[in-house]
């Protein structure tokens, strides 16, 4: 995808934005929530791909995308049944919507379950914290490049497209694994503040770690069935 950065602001602050392509106009913002990545985040290339460190993001950000469907007035919903108003059903029954979306996005012997889909008519802003411990002025070099690292968590915020970098056997606790998106072609936009840790490092922290606050918002367009459940256009 093209795209423009701008950078502004202290020596030990950046902002960076990329606009990729305005929301479908008459598109509402349908949910709204934040996810916390703390761990390592190299910078993709064509030699590394890096396919094992995003599956090791996936990971850690899959059990906060599913308390997110646990909790969401609608969602929740979908985890038990696969139609808004029809009655309980358990996971893993052929008409609980969670369990269909699994089987769709199966990778291998691993299942995925996005909450920005192409089905659905949705689309995503990020508006990313990127906070790490590199010197004052090494925003860009420290731990690699800025883009590059960037990608790395882009890629592991959605369905893997092979089974590059993941694990010959399913793991407990995550089958299927949530992911935020289906492709990340659906990022309308996103914006990255980078600043430095000031804390000190914690017993089983490392010094190239990063702590990334990462805020969506999800548009949901209004020709196609909503992810929220509601019937009908909006």
């Amino acid at each position: 995808m093209d795209a423009t950065a701008e950078k502004f602001g202290p020596k030990n602050e950046e902002l960076r934005f990329w606009d990729f392509q305005e929301p479908p106009i008459g598109s509402v913002i349908a949910m709204e929530f934040r996810l916390v990545y703390r761990g390592p985040l190299s910078s993709s290339s064509r030699s590394n791909s890096r396919a094992t460190e995003k599956h090791q993001i996936r990971k850690q950000l899959s059990p906060q995308l599913h308390q997110f469907w646990k909790e969401h007035p609608h969602l929740k919903h979908f985890l038990t049944t696969g139609e808004f108003l029809r009655g309980p059903s358990e996971l893993g029954e052929p008409q609980n919507l969670v369990t269909r979306l699994a089987k769709q996005f199966s990778r291998g012997a691993h299942t995925f379950v996005p909450l920005v889909r192409e089905q659905d008519d949705t689309y995503c802003s990020l508006n990313i914290l990127f906070l790490r411990r590199d010197a004052p002025g090494r925003i860009v070099t420290g731990g690699g490049d800025l883009d590059n690292r960037l990608k790395t968590l882009l890629d592991a915020l959605k369905v893997p497209q092979t089974t590059d970098g993941l694990p010959d056997v399913v793991e407990q606790g995550f089958d299927p694994i949530f992911c935020l998106l289906q492709d990340d072609s659906q990022i309308t936009s996103l914006s990255v503040i980078a600043d430095r840790i000031l804390a000190p490092l914690e017993a089983a922290e490392r010094e190239k770690d990063v702590v990334l606050v990462i805020h969506v918002h999800v548009y949901r367009g209004t020709n196609a069935a909503q992810v929220t459940g509601l019937p009908g256009n909006l």
